[in-house]
């Protein structure tokens, strides 16, 4: 969250929708960003696929039974799948391992082209059983150079790879853009 406002300041989004969210301090800077630039915030939860631009979109997390704790955690993060044409895409934000086996074990992982690999590929997120059902040929992992969490871990690294996932960090590249056209992937 601590990006968020240069997110909003330099993309103007209609709408900031959200996972469960907290009274931090980081929350309230964001908060009050969203209403100087007129941005609605839309709290999401699990919900039946919806069109959005052309996409379809399924929220898988939070559930509505979730209840999110007095201080922020990545599991309150907003997990989303993607659909456009035959492409598909899972961001994770920062959902851990729980979350993942409760998505797992309900039947609502399934194959995505592209995973956004969650928590910054921290050892606490990616596990094996997510990786096995959506089956990604693309992961992307978004994690700052030389950051003091030693993100990616090497063991998300090392399952990745022996699943044959093509993966693009931004701690290496940059940014990384991520175009469908509904039947191909382009990456750049």
């Amino acid at each position: 969250m601590g990006g968020m406002n240069s997110v909003l300041r330099n993309f103007r989004p209609k709408e900031l929708w959200t996972g469960a969210v907290q009274e931090s301090p980081e929350w309230i800077g964001v908060r009050a960003t969203a209403r100087e630039l007129g941005i609605p915030i839309r709290e999401m939860r699990r919900c039946e696929p919806f069109a959005f631009g052309g996409a379809t979109i399924t929220v898988l997390a939070p559930d509505d039974e979730y209840e999110s704790g007095a201080q922020p955690k990545n599991d309150d993060s907003l997990v989303m799948r993607f659909e456009y044409g035959s492409t598909s895409f899972l961001m994770t934000g920062d959902m851990e391992k729980k979350i993942e086996e409760q998505l797992f074990y309900s039947g609502l992982l399934r194959h995505a082209d592209v995973l956004k690999v969650g928590h910054h590929g921290s050892r606490t997120s990616s596990g094996a059983d997510l990786l096995d059902a959506v089956k990604p040929e693309f992961g992307v992992i978004s994690a700052g150079f030389e950051n003091s969490y030693g993100h990616p871990h090497p063991l998300t690294l090392e399952a990745l790879q022996a699943r044959h996932v093509d993966v693009y960090r931004t701690d290496e590249r940059g940014l990384v853009r991520i175009v469908s056209d509904g039947r191909r992937i382009h990456i750049e």
